[in-house]
C-alpha cells in the first residue's frame, strides 16, 4: 500500500471516529430525554398510576357509602302517638282518640310528644289533624286537673 493511500485511510478512520462520537452523543442525549421509557422506570410509573387509581377508587367507595348511610338515616322513622280522630279545641283527649303511627326521625323536633301518658286526659288547645304529631303547645290542662310541672 502506498503512503498516500495509508494517509487517506487514516483520515477516513478519523472522520468515521468523529461521526461515531457524534452518534454516541446524540444517542446519549436521546436516552436522557426519554429516561422514563426504560423498563424499570415504566414499571415504577405503572405502579404509581395503579396506586393513584386505587386511592381514587377507595375515595369513591367511601363517598358512596356515606351517601347510603345518609339515605338510611333520612329514611328512618319512629312510631309516635298521633290522633286517630279529629278533635276541636276544648275537647278532652281519651285513650281511644290516640293511635300510633310512623314519623320520620329527622322531623321529630321541638315539642312533639312521644308518649301517650302525656297526651291522654289533656284538653285540645289548637285544632290537631289526625295522623300528625301532637305538639305540647297544642294541648292544655283540663280545668279540674291537679297542677302539673308544665
Amino acid at each position: 500500500m502506498t503512503e498516500s493511500r495509508e494517509l487517506a485511510l487514516l483520515e477516513e478512520i478519523d472522520s468515521l471516529r468523529a461521526v461515531n462520537q457524534e452518534l454516541r452523543e446524540s444517542i446519549s442525549a436521546a436516552q436522557q430525554s426519554s429516561w422514563w421509557l426504560r423498563p424499570r422506570n415504566l414499571s415504577v410509573l405503572l405502579l404509581v398510576g395503579f396506586f393513584a387509581l386505587g386511592v381514587l377508587n377507595v375515595q369513591q367507595k367511601r363517598r358512596v357509602q356515606a351517601e347510603q348511610i345518609a339515605a338510611v338515616t333520612r329514611s328512618k322513622s319512629r312510631t309516635i302517638p298521633m290522633l286517630a280522630t279529629p278533635l276541636e279545641p276544648g275537647m278532652i283527649i281519651r285513650s281511644d282518640d290516640v293511635g300510633l303511627g310512623p314519623w320520620a326521625t329527622k322531623d321529630i323536633v321541638g315539642d312533639i310528644l312521644l308518649s301517650e301518658k302525656h297526651i291522654v286526659g289533656r284538653m285540645v288547645g289548637n285544632t290537631i289533624e289526625p295522623g300528625t304529631p301532637i305538639h305540647a303547645s297544642d294541648l292544655r290542662r283540663t280545668p279540674d286537673a291537679p297542677p302539673t310541672d308544665d
